[in-house]
C-alpha cells in the first residue's frame, strides 16, 4: 500500500511536470499523510484542459477510511466503476515511505527514483458519501518490483510522463488502462532505510527521509 509520501518539490517544477500552467497554494511537505488535502491534476470536463486542484486523501466508505485501491480490482469494485472511468487524476510525489515487517519490529524505509525527480502516482478521485458536496482522492496500487518487494508486497502505479495524457483522458476505456497499471521499472528506483521519526504524521522535517545509517541503497537480495 501507500500511506504517506513527500512533496517538497517547488511547485514550479511541479507544473512543468504534469503540464499546467495554473498552481495551487501548497507548502511543501516531507509527511504527506491520509486525510490531508493533497494536490492532483486532472483533466476539467467542460474546458478539457489539464489543471490542479487540492483533495482530501482518502474516501470514505462507511466507517472506513480508504487511501488506496488495488489496480487489479479497481475497474469491477462497484464504489470504484465511476470515478475509475470519470475521475482519473496524477498525484505529484518526490517520495514515498514504506514499513518493513521483521518479526516483532517494523523498519521505515524511503523510496524514490535513482534520479530524485518528482514523478506521479495513477489515482482518481470521487464524490463522498459521507458529505455532500466534498470529493476525495484514492492512490492505485500493484504488485511490488524487485526494488520494493524486499519491503512490503504493495507499491504505488507509478504512471511515465509519456502517459499522462492517456491516463487523464475520460474517452480512454479499462482494455487501454490496464496495461499501464503495472510495477515501475526497479532499474530507475532506491530505498534506504529511515529513523522511526516518521512514524508520527505530525513530524514534518527533513529528519522524516534522512538515512538511518547511510544513503547507500536497500541492499537484501
Amino acid at each position: 500500500m501507500c500511506s504517506r509520501y513527500t512533496l517538497k518539490t517547488n511547485m514550479a517544477a511541479i507544473l512543468k511536470l504534469l503540464g499546467i500552467e495554473q498552481a495551487v497554494e501548497w507548502k511543501p511537505s516531507y509527511n504527506v499523510a491520509p486525510s490531508q488535502k493533497i494536490p492532483l491534476a486532472f483533466v476539467n470536463e467542460k474546458s478539457k484542459q489539464r489543471e490542479m486542484k487540492l483533495s482530501p486523501w482518502g474516501l470514505r466508505l462507511g466507517e472506513r477510511l480508504v487511501v488506496n485501491a488495488q489496480s487489479e480490482t479497481v475497474f469491477e469494485k462497484p464504489s470504484f466503476k465511476e470515478p475509475i472511468q470519470k475521475g482519473r487524476c496524477l498525484i505529484p510525489v518526490d517520495g514515498f515511505y514504506e514499513w518493513r515487517h521483521e518479526g516483532k519490529e517494523t523498519r521505515p524505509y524511503f523510496i524514490r527514483l535513482k534520479d530524485q525527480q518528482p514523478f506521479a502516482l495513477a489515482g482518481f478521485w470521487a464524490a463522498s458519501k459521507a458529505k455532500e458536496g466534498s470529493e476525495s482522492c484514492v492512490i492505485l496500487t500493484v504488485e511490488p518490483n524487485r526494488t520494493v518487494q524486499a519491503i512490503h508486497n504493495r507499491m504505488p502505479v507509478i504512471v511515465p510522463s509519456q502517459h499522462f495524457e492517456q491516463w487523464l483522458d475520460g474517452e480512454q476505456k479499462e482494455e487501454s488502462l490496464k496495461p499501464l497499471l503495472k510495477s515501475y521499472s526497479d532499474e530507475l528506483m532506491e530505498a534506504y532505510e529511515i529513523s522511526d521519526w516518521v512514524n508520527s504524521p505530525s513530524h514534518n522535517d527533513a529528519r522524516c527521509m534522512e538515512p538511518f545509517t547511510n544513503p547507500g541503497t536497500l541492499s537484501l537480495f
